[in-house]
Formats: C-alpha cells, structure tokens, sequence
C-alpha cells in the first residue's frame, strides 16, 4: 500500500524527493514555495519558455538582532543564500522597528512587493493564465509573507532570476529560476518507480491546499491518500473496498456499514464541493455554480483547481470510472473518507479536521 500526504503534514510528511543539506531542510514555510514551484513547472503548457528552479533554506541573523531597512552586503546574505558570486543586493522589503518594543513597519506596501515578485516570475514561466497565473500569483504572495523581508539578488548570470526571503527569526529562503531549454520536472523519489510522478505532483497539491483550507486561524484541512490493490474478489467492489479500508491503521475508524454510494458521474466534482461548500449528506448531487462572493477570489478558484487536479490524478492512476462511497458526512468529528475502486485498484482519501 502506498501512502501519500502533504510535505508539511504534522503526524506524517510526505518524504522529501531532495536530500538537503544538514542545516538547509526546508521549514513549512518554505515547502509551500517548493511545493507551488514544483507544480508550476508540472502545470507548464506545450510550448511555454523552459525554466528550472532551485529553491534552498538557510539562516542568517534574526530581524531582531539585524534590521533591513537597507540591503545587507553580498558577504552577509551569502551564506544564508548559498550563491556564489553575488554581485547585488535589491531590498524589494523590509520592516524595520524605530526602537525597542515598537511594533516594525514595512518599507513598502506589501502587496506592492507581491506584484512585483508575480510580475519578475511570470518573465520566467511565460504568460502564465488560467489554474497557472492563479498559482503564480498565490507563489508570489506566499514569498512576500506577512513577517518577511525579501531581497532580489544578481551575479554574472543573465538568464537567472534570484529572490531571497528571510522569516523573523532569520530562517532563508531562496529561489533561483534559470532558463533551460524544457520545463524542469519536479524532482522524484527513486523508490516510487513508475508511480513517482504523479506522487510527488500530489503531495505538491496537498502542500499547497494545506494553506488554502484553513478551518481557523491555527488549523488546515487535513487530507491524506492511501492507494493499494485489493486481494479479494468480490462482487459488490465497494463492499470489498471498505473491508479494505476497515482494516488499515491510523484511518478514519470507517469500516463496511458506514459508507453511502454516490452516484457515478460525482467523483470528479464531488471533493471540491465537499470541500469548499460543505456538501451534506442526502444531496441529490446537482452541481450548480459557485456562490458569486467566492467565485471571484483567486485563492478559491485555485482551491477547486487544486482539488479537481487531486481528483484527476487520483482517477487517471486507476484506469478508469471508479465506483465511488463516502462515509462520515453525518458525523461531528470531522473526519470524512472517500472511497474510490476500479477492478483491483482502491484508493481512500482521508479527510480530517472538517468542522
């Protein structure tokens, strides 16, 4: 059985497919940066510029111990960066304090600065538009974060776009777009095989909905894949899915008598609404359209990309229409399992902290 969750999961991250340096692993924060360039370059349209990236944490002295209110020298970012050469620094942001115990105050506006990162990356990625300008501008917005300063840097080379954010407590983070001749793949891990690619581009859109998902200020929606091959046969395959999934440790407690068929054509639009709406139990599944208030903002537009991309990735691996059940909608704990099986191919996606 193989397993998949976020990289940012707290009980079980998704292992990383780059062995980073001791000193260099990647914080939350910055395996969301990661986890949207990773998927930018998987998203990338036939015929769009080819670019790699090459995201590396570091540290340097907290903002409390050093203040940005003008670009550091290239000798005290370098390190933290991890880029030789350095020949500029641009302070794009920085928040400075006027004295002890006063609040900091950013040089510029911060959605100012975002623009500025979306405009610098879209350079690199092409006319990005459509779930790909949706995640440019969420990528940007994520480096300008609401405690970091952010820098532009340069060295001798003409084709590499350098930006360095560093946190509070003065943990870095860089990301380096260089043009190449094709879209850089995200990287994979060897002991998936086959399945690598479409592993890591899920754990990436999970990463990236564990911000988007907030149940409040503290907590994210958690959702966890479990894949595997059914070893029993069976005439009713839900059936023999949810004796599957009765059996596996550290789920949702679901077993045989607590699923509810959905109708066939619903997978692919049942996780979004889910999600996003709050689907309830007993709906006879009718889709109609977003509500208007929400259907304008870009963050939820990119939610029901992201989640339609899970679904899609889910779906293609199985090779076909899956019957489909769902099991804890009537619940209060939260915790909700969706069900899929085609032939001997079963998939449960584990949905946590819902309400």
């Amino acid at each position: 059985m193989s397993q998949t969750t976020s990289y940012v999961n707290a009980r079980s991250p998704q292992p990383s497919p780059v062995a980073w340096e001791e000193g260099r692993e990647p914080t939350p924060d910055h395996w969301r940066v990661i986890a949207a360039t990773w998927l930018l370059a998987a998203w990338a349209p036939p015929g769009a510029p080819g670019w790699t990236c090459e995201p590396l944490s570091g540290r340097t002295l907290p903002r409390g111990e050093r203040q940005w209110a003008a670009p550091p020298t290239p000798e005290e970012i370098g390190e933290a960066a991890g880029l030789a050469g350095i020949t500029g620094v641009d302070l794009l942001l920085g928040r400075v304090a006027s004295g002890p115990g006063t609040g900091y105050r950013a040089t510029r506006a911060p959605e100012e600065v975002a623009e500025e990162v979306e405009a610098l990356i879209r350079e690199f990625v092409g006319t990005a538009d459509g779930r790909a300008g949706l995640l440019v501008r969420r990528l940007a917005r994520q480096w300008v974060g609401e405690f970091t300063d952010v820098l532009r840097l340069t060295t001798g080379e003409d084709d590499a776009l350098h930006l360095l954010r560093r946190d509070f407590d003065g943990a870095t983070s860089r990301l380096t777009l260089r043009r190449a001749p094709g879209a850089g793949q995200p990287p994979l891990l060897a002991a998936d095989g086959a399945d690598g690619a479409p592993r890591t581009r899920i754990a990436c859109v999970l990463t990236m909905l564990d911000s988007l998902l907030m149940v409040n200020n503290n907590d994210s929606v958690g959702i966890v894949l479990r894949q595997d091959r059914l070893d029993e046969g069976t005439d009713d395959p839900l059936a023999g899915a949810a004796r599957w999934y009765g059996r596996l440790p550290g789920g949702n407690d679901h077993g045989e008598g607590d699923f509810d068929t959905i109708p066939a054509a619903r997978p692919r639009s049942w996780l979004p609404r889910a999600l996003l709406l709050g689907l309830a139990e007993g709906e006879n599944g009718e889709d109609g359209g977003w509500p208007e208030e929400l259907a304008e903002e870009p963050d939820f537009q990119l939610a029901v990309r992201l989640l339609e991309e899970l679904t899609e990735l889910v779906l293609r691996r199985m090779g076909g229409a899956p019957f489909a059940a769902v099991a804890g909608l009537s619940e209060e704990d939260g915790h909700v399992t969706l069900l899929l099986v085609h032939g001997d191919e079963v998939a449960a996606l584990e949905l946590s902290e819902l309400y």
